[in-house]
Order: C-alpha cells, then sequence, then structure tokens
C-alpha cells in the first residue's frame, strides 16, 4: 500500500469508529434540545478549526450537529467529511467507504479494480462481505467509460487523478445500493459538482491522494468490462 493511500487511513478509521454508534434523536423533537443545539451552533460558528463553509454560518453549523446526533457522530466529524455545494449539503467521497464500514452491515470492503489503466474499460467497484450471512455483495462497476458516458469528464478531476474519483463513485453507489440510510439522503460534492459543470479546485489532500493517477485517455471507446475477467483486487484504503 502506498504512503499516500496510508496517510488516509488514521482519519477513515476514525469516522467508521464514530459511524458505528448508535446515533440520538433529532434535536427538532423538543424546544429544550433545540435550544442548546442553536446556542452550541453560535459557539461552534465562531471557531476558526472548522471548514471555512460552516464558519459564521450558524445555520448550516446547526444542520451539522442534528445530523451528527442522528447518526452518532460529532458535529466537528460531520463538518469535516462534507462541503457545501450550490447551498447543498453534501458528502465527501471519501467519507462514503467509511460509512459502508461503520454500518455494521458489512465488514471486509475493499476496491477491485478491472480493465487497464490509461483505457475507457478502467473501471472500480467496492466489494464488503456482508455481517450476517457471510455472503460478498458488489457495488455497480464504475469505468471511464462511464465517466465519459455519463459526462462527468468534464470535471477537470477525472482527467487528473481518475483513480481516486472512481473510488469516490463506486464507494457511493455501493451506499446508495446496499445501506442508504448511512448518508442519510445526501449526495456527494463530486457527484453535485459532475451534474452542475461547477467544479472546485482539488484540495491539498486530494492532490496526494490523486497525483499519481493521472493517465491520458485514448479517443476510441472500449467495450465495458465482464465482472468475472481482468479483475485486480487492491489492498484497503
Amino acid at each position: 500500500m502506498s504512503e499516500q493511500m496510508m496517510e488516509r487511513q488514521p482519519q477513515e478509521n476514525e469516522l467508521t469508529a464514530e459511524v458505528a454508534k448508535s446515533g440520538a434523536p433529532s434535536i427538532w423533537d423538543d424546544a429544550k434540545s433545540m435550544a442548546t443545539a442553536v446556542r452550541m451552533a453560535e459557539y461552534i460558528a465562531n471557531a476558526k478549526v472548522i471548514p471555512q463553509a460552516y464558519q459564521k454560518n450558524p445555520g448550516d453549523c446547526l444542520v451539522a450537529i442534528d445530523l451528527g446526533r442522528r447518526m452518532g457522530l460529532s458535529p466537528v466529524v460531520v463538518m469535516q467529511n462534507s462541503q457545501i455545494v450550490k447551498g447543498n449539503f453534501t458528502w465527501r467521497g471519501s467519507a462514503c467507504k467509511a460509512m459502508v464500514d461503520g454500518s455494521r452491515k458489512f465488514r471486509n470492503s475493499r476496491y477491485e479494480f478491472c480493465g487497464k489503466p490509461g483505457q475507457w474499460d478502467w473501471g472500480c467497484r467496492l466489494v464488503a462481505e456482508n455481517a450476517r450471512t457471510n455472503t460478498t455483495v458488489c457495488g455497480p462497476w464504475v469505468t471511464m467509460k462511464t465517466a465519459k458516458d455519463e459526462g462527468w469528464l468534464r470535471n477537470p478531476k477525472w482527467n487528473t487523478m481518475p483513480e481516486l474519483m472512481m473510488r469516490y463513485r463506486a464507494a457511493s453507489f455501493f451506499a446508495k445500493t446496499e445501506c442508504p440510510e448511512t448518508l442519510m439522503g445526501f449526495q456527494t460534492a463530486e457527484e453535485i459538482q459532475d451534474i452542475t459543470g461547477e467544479y472546485t479546485p482539488p484540495t491539498e489532500q486530494e492532490v496526494k491522494e490523486g497525483v499519481n493517477f493521472a493517465y491520458s485517455m485514448p479517443d476510441d471507446a472500449a467495450p465495458e468490462p465482464e465482472d468475472d475477467t481482468g479483475t485486480v483486487i487492491l489492498d484497503d484504503l
């Protein structure tokens, strides 16, 4: 496993452990809880260590507090793993796999890759074991051809760090199809950006994670990969 991937593991494992905890009732259920949460949001909004989108924004901080209570997360963890895109709350793509791992429904999640890097059949999916039945559950394949056909390549991150973007999409698709409750109905930031065509520059952490993943894609499209051929299982993140 590369040093760049190992850098991600402590933060992701921390989120996984937090997600596994049971959540508290919503703050909207009684006036006392709501009043306490509002005061907390006002204090948090003045902090400088939270993401910039939440600074001086007690309303969004209140939403993060509510989500944190429902999911058993610290509101700061919610803020660090989310992003406000065009006024919408979204999860960062890097948080999806940790949420799958923390759902208690699955274990030993891992990414599988197929096809050849730099070709349109290059793809990724998330695979995990059902914790109750011990059966293998496979998420949908996400290939570079998928990205091309869906128009995602307008997002420059698909050209500069395609493997990282495929991982994010694969984890998001798995969570949506197999344990949708973990995302609480919200999309990922990358999904919103791919749809709207409005992008944010890669963060320093994204550059560290994805700088070695860029390939020059060919002009001609290759056929979709078969599930049972050409699959290479990579180490867990």
